[in-house]
């Protein structure tokens, strides 16, 4: 199996851009061996005499850049010092363990996109053959001039999940400050006086609902290719882990079995969506009108999330983030130009989803316990979406009712509801 422990490693020191440090920053740097005293004296360990060769390798590498002019010199050297810090983590683990260190860039050639190089895999499978316990750091690779590429953030979840399938792991064990996925948003539950469930097993299909919905514990890439290999994902808090001898966290599996009266076992909720309703009088007789409307949207530059329709009228629902400068009046205007809507307006909405794989066989219940929950506590559904025989029902809120809803279908939906022994 592997894990991976990024969430619970000490804060090292790194280094940003040159811009923004000053000499004094490069300074408090250069006492690393203190530092990683420091941080390191409550398990009783004294990583300045294991780890010299490392320190004096890093400190060299700062020193070098401190007395750099030219930008583009001191470029070269980014994305390496930004490693360092993990890459020293990964030292201190393995010699705290006892366990071998391998460097990632031995192993993760990345490609100019970030996205890893399918000849990683191989490279993995024969670096760790036959090892049994290995420490590697996690958020970098190499590229194919063999300097030292950053995955982006949360990017330890990448190299562990690319390590797993390499090596095809039973189960890959991911260590974070929560402990596991819930059944809805702790914070927005708080609120109201609510306390969220620990889901204990789910499978990559239902991770991925609630995880775009608002909920998301892992890097968005993390899931595709333990999925594919069918290689079990755990999540776990360390502290509870320690404390509690039964905790197990969530499990996220390939399939699990669904019992018979299971329907919903998560509520995700997220804000800071735009609803485009364009409105047209016919619509159902112009051929094509709904594919040149998304199109519009698309050219400039704008991914769409939902486009829910109706007879004379599409919504088309996107983030708003991606509405930048002169965006939003321009794709307006081209819709006006090209389609001659009767109606068309923007707003801002929150979108919740419920979902369960349960969800197939129960649609009719879930909505009826669900409306009528809404209705009772007077908030208003302005839409909803549900995809053909799937795992999820979406519905569209004003943003600024969404985290009452989001309670309302948690103690609806999964708090009143117990399961059947």
């Amino acid at each position: 199996s592997t894990m991976d422990v990024s969430d619970i490693n000490p804060q090292l020191p790194t280094i940003a851009d040159r811009k923004e440090t000053n000499e004094n920053s490069f300074r408090t740097d250069m006492t690393l061996r203190e530092r990683m005293i420091e941080v390191t004296k409550n398990i009783d360990w004294k990583p300045a005499f294991g780890l010299g060769r490392e320190l004096d390798e890093v400190e060299r590498i700062i020193n070098t850049v401190s007395k750099l002019d030219s930008e583009s010199e001191i470029s070269k050297y980014g994305q390496m010092i930004v490693s360092r810090g993990e890459w020293l983590s990964g030292h201190m683990w393995a010699e705290l363990l006892g366990w071998e260190f391998v460097d990632p860039t031995e192993m993760i050639l990345l490609r100019e996109n970030g996205q890893i190089d399918q000849r990683s895999y191989g490279s993995i499978r024969k670096r760790l053959k036959s090892r049994v316990k290995v420490v590697v750091p996690g958020f970098f690779g190499r590229d194919r001039d063999g300097a030292v590429k950053l995955l982006p953030t949360n990017g330890s979840d990448l190299t562990a999940a690319y390590i797993a399938y390499g090596i095809n792991a039973s189960e890959y064990q991911n260590l974070k400050g929560v402990d596991g996925v819930f059944s809805a948003d702790p914070k927005i539950l708080e609120k109201f006086g609510r306390s969220p469930i620990l889901i204990p097993k789910m499978t990559y299909g239902e991770y991925d609902e609630l995880a775009y919905g608002g909920f998301r514990v892992l890097h968005p890439d993390v899931t595709a290719p333990l999925a594919a290999a069918g290689i079990n994902l755990r999540v776990l808090n360390p502290v509870t882990l320690q404390s509690e001898p039964d905790y197990k966290g969530s499990l996220i599996v390939a399939s699990r079995n669904v019992r018979p009266d299971e329907d919903v076992i998560g509520i995700a909720g997220m804000n800071g969506f735009a609803a485009l309703k364009i409105s047209k009088r016919g619509m159902e007789y112009d051929k094509g009108i709904v594919r040149r409307i998304l199109q519009i949207i698309e050219r400039d530059g704008v991914s769409i999330s939902h486009s829910p329709t109706e007879l004379n009228s599409i919504t088309v629902l996107f983030t708003e983030n991606q509405l930048l400068g002169n965006r939003k009046v321009k794709i307006m205007e081209e819709i006006e130009r090209q389609i001659r809507p009767t109606e068309m307006r923007l707003d801002s909405v929150g979108v919740l989803s419920a979902v369960g794989l349960g969800i197939k066989g129960h649609r009719t219940r879930v909505s009826r316990i669900l409306f009528a929950a809404l209705d009772e506590a007077g908030i208003e559904q302005l839409g909803g979406m549900q995809g053909y025989d799937g795992i999820s029902e979406t519905y569209i809120f004003n943003s600024c009712e969404l985290d009452k809803a989001i309670s309302v279908a948690h103690k609806a939906l999964i708090e009143d509801r117990k399961p059947s022994a």
